[in-house]
């Protein structure tokens, strides 16, 4: 029977009855470290039926790392599926988020009227007008970036921003911004309405703040 030796296939068959059996085994083994990777083969021609024995595949390479779609930590949202929340005392227990961001906003205009003073220079000057507050709830829920991004003057301005400033120094915690299940860092515009006219303080939809005159504290 004739043998010859040929390139490593992926298949290597033998004859069961071939008294080569064990020597190219063998030398299967022997020879790819002595000669360069060569198997001895069995002629087809032998009769008989073969057992083919494979040679286990290589494994596949690995999938290029592909990191998991996610969202920028340093980028700031205007709007997101789920805006941030100010932490009123009795609002955390509520579960449905319509009903916990009304109890929010009620909270927050509490505290704000509450905290905000009416500049005497305002007063005495007969100024009253919506001053706008901006600042980010960090993904953490405290407050960074305060700034005032709309000021009617005589220190309506400032007057609003200190408020804001206040709950930063008292280490407030907001309920973050979500957008995909996920907490974000989300700007937020706190318009707060000082009006000369004395009148109940009332809540508005939009989340403006009125500050009547009567019985309000103003700044020296």
């Amino acid at each position: 029977m004739a043998a010859s030796y040929l390139p490593k296939p992926s298949n290597t068959c033998f004859h069961p009855l071939s008294p080569f059996l064990r020597l190219s085994l063998l030398l299967g083994i022997v020879l790819p470290s002595v000669f360069g990777g060569f198997y001895l083969a069995i002629s087809a021609a032998e009769q008989g039926p073969f057992i083919c024995t494979m040679s286990a595949p290589l494994p596949p390479a690995p999938a290029p790392f592909q990191a998991e779609e996610s969202i920028d930590s340093r980028e700031i949202f205007k709007v997101v599926e789920q805006m941030p929340l100010f932490p009123g005392a009795k609002c955390g227990d509520i579960k449905k988020y319509s009903k916990r961001r009304v109890c929010s906003d009620i909270a927050m205009l509490e505290y704000t009227y509450s905290h905000v003073k009416y500049p005497k220079e305002a007063r005495e000057e007969g100024i009253s007008g919506m001053s706008v507050v901006s600042f980010v709830v960090e993904k953490n829920g405290i407050l960074s970036n305060i700034k005032v991004v709309r000021d009617p003057g005589a220190g309506l301005g400032d007057a609003a921003a200190k408020v804001v400033r206040q709950m930063r120094a008292e280490n407030t915690r907001w309920e973050p911004g979500l957008q995909k299940g996920k907490p974000v860092r989300v700007q937020f515009n706190l318009p707060v309405k000082f009006k000369l006219v004395g009148q109940p303080v009332s809540f508005v939809a939009q989340n403006l703040i009125f500050c009547p005159l009567a019985s309000q504290k103003t700044t020296s």
